[in-house]
This record gives C-alpha cells, sequence and structure tokens, in this order.
C-alpha cells in the first residue's frame, strides 16, 4: 500500500518539476519585471507558456472545425446531386 502514495509522490514531483523548468525559457524576458520577486517572475512565466499553448490548441480547433466544415459542405453538395440525379431519372422514366 504504501508504494502506490509514493508512485503518485514521484509522478507529481516529476510534473511539479516540469512546471519550474518552463520559467528557464522566459525567466530573463521578465527579468525586466517591476517587482523582483522570484515567484512573480516563475508564476508569471508559467502563465506566459501556458497561454501560448492554449493560444496554440484554439488554432489547432479551428484548423480541425474548418476542416470538417468544408468536408460537410462537399457531402451535402454530393448528397444534392445524388437527390437530382435521382429526381431525373424517375421523371425521365415516366
Amino acid at each position: 500500500m504504501e508504494t502506490i502514495p509514493k508512485c503518485h509522490f514521484q509522478i507529481r514531483k516529476k510534473q511539479f518539476d516540469g512546471m519550474f523548468d518552463i520559467p528557464r525559457l522566459y525567466l530573463s524576458a521578465c527579468s525586466n519585471s517591476v517587482q523582483l520577486v522570484p515567484l512573480h517572475l516563475i508564476i508569471m512565466s508559467i502563465l506566459f507558456h501556458h497561454y501560448k499553448e492554449l493560444k496554440e490548441c484554439i488554432s489547432e480547433v479551428e484548423r480541425i472545425e474548418d476542416k470538417v466544415n468544408d468536408n460537410s459542405k462537399e457531402k451535402r453538395v454530393v448528397d444534392e446531386k445524388e437527390e437530382q440525379e435521382k429526381t431525373q431519372e424517375r421523371e425521365g422514366s415516366h
């Protein structure tokens, strides 16, 4: 039973350490901020990184939506053409 919490702790520690690796990317850019409290810089860096990831996710979702909408439009056009052909066949046979 003790291995589960220990394992869980190790996973969480890796995730936490990963979050603190992110600020290294932006720390120099944040060093000119007004309040030079290291924790503020770290939090702002993490927030900025997450903001960038969210923007990328949003653009990816929009790209997928556009692709899905284009496919559904194409399907509707094909369905309409098939319906017209069936109607013409019915009218021609009468």
